[in-house]
């Protein structure tokens, strides 16, 4: 163990061990947290065994690198991230940024390349925690290799003198190996026919690669025979193999100072997590001042564990009646009534709990009817204590997100400091509006839609799963039809030859190394080739069935779904829905719409479904004031067609259908701060004729360009970016040192004003149609960014219709009108 040592950490392999090392694990709402959980508890024993001075994380960017440009084989067989281990990804980063460890990653470049080119650069003596076998030809006198064997716990220290012990060559010749042996996990090929015990004799006989070549008239028989035939792999292999040293990253190992023990932020990500066992090890954090610490709720009040609900009666007979904060987490129900004592039911799940949350609320309800009650996830609560009611509460997750802090309380006591800090803060940024009257309110809104759910018709989903089915086995027979061939067509490799080299199809991108076959270059040919349209059919609609039919199957309960809508996640201020994903069936083809044909109205009922028409560019003609885009919309002309007539320099009248589709693309290209290229690929144009589309645009909507420009700068100046109701969104990329983090954070300045106000404007819209329907028999069950549907009673549709046009028109004044497309339909895609 070297002291003041660096570690580097291949975050994509220690991650996924440990997704398979902990499977099934998830937090308290149900998400998969395993591979987090197990990277962690891994780091952990790590900086405690390794006592490191420095820790830094090396990550793949999902993007081909310089070794795909060299041969389409590279990785060809390597499977995509399963979508549990995906989602956890943000999470990690999340937390390594919360620790404070450095992370590296470069495109065009493997995590491999990063670290290479870290332990290269770094004047401190350097572990690398992997398991990838690939990095032992790092291990030199001041850099070892820490590998993972089994799971996430076996870790062999590979040093000079040990690395043969796992190739049976030093690391000198790992290169040399691989070049030989190939790997069949990275699909590097090898020498045909050489294996591993082959490679080490020829390495010890001949030095090297190099060597063997130079002396292949002294190897005789059939492995000379092999050798030569696989001169050209083996040099390829090598390329493959060899790990660059001199990836160009910024590196400063001071960047990668470890604090340990960790910050108390670390804890409260730990609490949010769920991460029990590390939470209980108060030694891994510190207080301000360097001191060990313990729960922060431990510093300011007083933890009780109550013993039995007697004890409870006897605390809430005697509380104040004023505010009560309330907690819930996965061990019990946390209560307090001010800062100094925080009370604990402890709740579990088996026969012999003392607690049930039922019996808590039944005890509490009486107290919780007359006072303020605080809480961290209302929503949450509501669910876990129905059919008990909170009539007044404040939620401190609402607030900390308007805030964009990360806060993660563990005890009720600590709400009471929190939520003055977030009551002051909000009303220091004028945000209070915002929080009382939008985003409180409507989270009881949600609650109520998730509980009454979306009605799904059975018998129609069959159907959609056999035509899908149907689909399917069509797509495959014509594909191989017009192929004449037999092949995998889940296989990038087979399909690129297939398409490239069997069919002679002209690859699109000219200056590629290598073919792919991802969706944005067969859609560069579509059109073109009939064999390319009917893959495209095939993988969106296996994507569908397996996402859509199979995925909502496991999420029915009876003949409803209930979607969990997330309030507090997205930097944008829309919402977002889980378990399943509603919001994300598309919308534009045959089969998005057949899908949506099985959601249907409860028994009786019908769907009244209202839009709103275009609301992000009204909300542009309204911020700028542009005059000839203002009357487009106060005419009620079409917009579209307008935007190509001043574009394309036509009479209204003589614009074409291709014209108004290109006009469009702009117009929404705009909103989002598209650039030449991105709209050259979205209208399948060249980049400078995409590039005078915009100039055009600019020119004959001067006001909408000043307006852009002037949120760019304004967010320079203040690093954050505001909608109409004044949700900020801080965008720290706009001072960054890197070219393309810099464009993204002014195109985020120029959308977060437009998408974020219409993501406000529909939450105040859900709000007062709610209170428009409470006492009524129909119920809103569903929101879909700029859409709203009600489950209707055929006797109400008339009222309905009206309340809908009414509070959705009437959320907000603009200078333009603020129109909804209401249609009535027995299901959802009736209704479109």
């Amino acid at each position: 163990m070297e002291k003041d040592s660096l570690i580097v950490i291949d975050a994509n392999s220690l991650v996924n061990r440990a997704f398979f090392a902990m499977p099934g694990m998830t937090t308290d709402r149900g998400e998969p947290i395993g591979a987090v959980y197990g990277f962690t508890t891994m780091l952990v024993k790590l900086i405690e065994q390794y006592k490191p001075k420095y820790v830094a994380a090396a990550f793949d960017v999902h993007a081909p690198t310089f070794r795909h440009e060299m041969t389409p084989i590279y990785k060809a067989t390597r499977k995509p991230m399963p979508t549990d281990l995906a989602v956890q990804m943000d999470m990690l980063k999340n937390l390594l940024t919360a620790m404070g460890i450095k992370m590296y990653e470069k495109a065009g470049y493997e995590a491999d390349d990063v670290i290479g080119t870290i332990a290269k650069r770094s004047p401190a003596f350097t572990y690398i925690l992997t398991g990838d076998r690939d990095s032992l030809q790092l291990v030199s006198d001041k850099t070892h290799v820490l590998l993972t064997k089994k799971g996430i716990t076996d870790i062999l220290d590979v040093s000079p003198d040990t690395v043969s012990d796992v190739f049976g060559v030093g690391a000198d010749r790992v290169v040399d190996f691989k070049a030989l042996a190939g790997d069949s996990s990275d699909n590097i090929p090898g020498v045909a026919g050489i294996g591993d015990k082959s490679a080490v004799e020829l390495l010890t006989a001949y030095g090297s690669l190099d060597g063997i070549y130079q002396n292949l008239d002294k190897i005789t028989g059939s492995r000379k025979q092999k050798l030569e035939a696989g001169r050209d792999n083996a040099y390829l292999s090598y390329k493959l193999a060899k790990i660059e040293v001199d990836a160009p990253i910024e590196f400063d190992i001071n960047d990668c100072a470890l604090t340990f023990p960790f910050p108390p932020s670390v804890r409260r990500v730990f609490t949010e997590l769920g991460f029990k066992s590390l939470l209980s090890r108060t030694a891994l954090f510190k207080n301000d001042d360097g001191s060990a610490s313990v729960p922060e709720s431990a510093h300011t009040a007083e933890q009780i564990t109550l013993a039995n609900p007697d004890e409870l009666n006897t605390v809430i007979a005697s509380a104040p009646q004023t505010d009560i904060a309330l907690l819930l987490t996965v061990d019990g129900l946390h209560i307090a009534f001010d800062s100094d004592k925080d009370y604990f039911a402890p709740i579990t799940d088996t026969l012999m709990s003392t607690f049930t949350l039922s019996g808590c609320m039944s005890a509490l309800q009486p107290l919780l009817s007359a006072v303020h009650v605080l809480t961290f996830g209302l929503k949450a609560l509501l669910h876990a204590i129905s059919p008990a009611h909170v009539p007044a509460a404040d939620d401190i997750s609402i607030m900390s997100y308007l805030l964009e802090y990360r806060l993660s309380p563990t005890t009720a006591a600590e709400l009471f400091a929190l939520y003055d800090e977030c009551e002051s803060e909000l009303a220091a940024r004028g945000m209070t509006a915002l929080y009382n009257g939008i985003e409180l309110p409507l989270t009881r809104v949600l609650f109520d839609m998730e509980m009454t759910g979306f009605c799904v018709d059975r018998a129609r989903l069959d159907e959609i799963d056999l035509k899908f089915s149907e689909l399917e086995k069509a797509n495959v027979a014509r594909i191989r039809e017009l192929s004449g061939s037999d092949i995998n067509l889940n296989s990038p490799k087979q399909l690129a030859k297939l398409l490239f080299e069997d069919m002679g199809i002209p690859y699109p991108d000219k200056t590629a190394k290598a073919y792919s076959t991802k969706a944005e270059i067969l859609q560069r040919l579509s059109g073109e080739y009939e064999i390319v349209d009917e893959l495209l059919k095939y993988r969106f609609n296996s994507k569908l069935k397996s996402t859509f039919i199979d995925g909502l199957r496991k999420s029915l309960r009876g003949d409803r779904v209930h979607t969990s809508f997330n309030q507090t996640l997205t930097t944008t201020g829309r919402l977002s829905s889980t378990d399943p994903n509603l919001q994300n069936i598309p919308t534009r083809t045959d089969e998005g719409k057949l899908l949506r044909s099985m959601f249907v109205g409860s028994p009786g009922n019908v769907l009244v479904d209202a839009d709103y028409s275009q609301i992000e560019l009204k909300l542009l003609a309204h911020f700028s004031g542009d005059s000839k885009m203002t009357e487009a919309f106060r005419s009620g002309g079409d917009v579209h067609a307008s935007t190509a007539a001043e574009v394309f320099g036509v009479p209204l009248e003589d614009v074409t259908p291709q014209m108004r589709r290109d006009a469009k693309a702009v117009n929404f290209g705009i909103v989002y701060g598209i650039s030449n290229y991105g709209l050259s690929q979205n209208i399948h144009i060249p980049p400078r004729k995409a590039d005078e589309y915009i100039k055009r645009y600019f020119e004959r909507f001067p006001a909408v360009k000043e307006y852009l420009d002037g949120l760019v700068d304004s967010a320079k100046k203040l690093g954050y970016a505001t909608t109409l109701f004044g949700r900020r969104r801080t965008i720290p990329e706009l001072n960054s040192a890197k070219f393309t983090e810099r464009k993204f954070g002014e195109r985020v300045a120029m959308n977060t004003p437009l998408q974020g106000s219409a993501a406000d404007i529909i939450k105040i819209a859900m709000v007062r149609v709610q209170s428009r329907l409470v006492g009524m028999k129909s119920k809103l069950i569903m929101q879909v960014h700029d859409e709203l549907i009600v489950d209707t009673h055929p006797s109400e549709v008339d009222a309905v219709v009206d309340i809908l046009k009414t509070e959705m028109e009437g959320a907000v004044k603009l200078s333009v009108p603020l129109d909804v497309d209401v249609s009535v339909g027995d299901n959802w895609m009736a209704c479109k």
